[in-house]
C-alpha cells in the first residue's frame, strides 16, 4: 500500500504554491482531475476510474493498493497536466523511472 496526503499543495519551480482562481492546487483534486480526463477503455474500468477519482477528491491521508497505483501512473502519463505537474504526482506516489 502506498500512504498519499492528498492535501499536499503541489508548487512551482521556486517551490510556492500553486493556486487556480485563488484556491489551492492540491493533490487529491488534481489526481481525481486526470482520472477523469481519460477516455474508458470498458464500464469497468470507467466506474473504477471515477469511484477512485470520488475518493480521492476527499482529501486527508488515504492508502492506495498497488493497482490503485497502477491506474493513477497510467492516468498521470495521459492526462493534459505538464511535466512540472506530472513529475510531482509521480513522485509523490513513489514512481520510479
Amino acid at each position: 500500500m502506498t500512504k498519499v496526503n492528498l492535501d499536499q499543495n503541489l508548487v512551482d519551480l521556486d517551490g510556492q504554491p500553486i493556486k487556480v482562481d485563488e484556491k489551492p492546487f492540491l493533490v487529491g483534486m488534481v489526481l481525481a482531475n486526470c482520472l477523469m480526463q481519460g477516455k474508458p477503455e470498458d464500464v469497468k474500468n470507467a466506474v473504477a476510474a471515477y469511484m477512485l477519482g470520488e475518493k480521492l477528491k476527499k482529501g486527508g491521508d488515504i492508502e492506495l493498493s498497488p493497482e490503485e497505483v497502477t491506474r493513477l501512473h497510467k492516468a498521470i502519463i495521459a492526462s493534459t497536466y505538464n511535466t512540472l505537474i506530472a513529475g510531482q504526482l509521480l513522485i509523490i506516489l513513489e514512481a520510479k523511472p
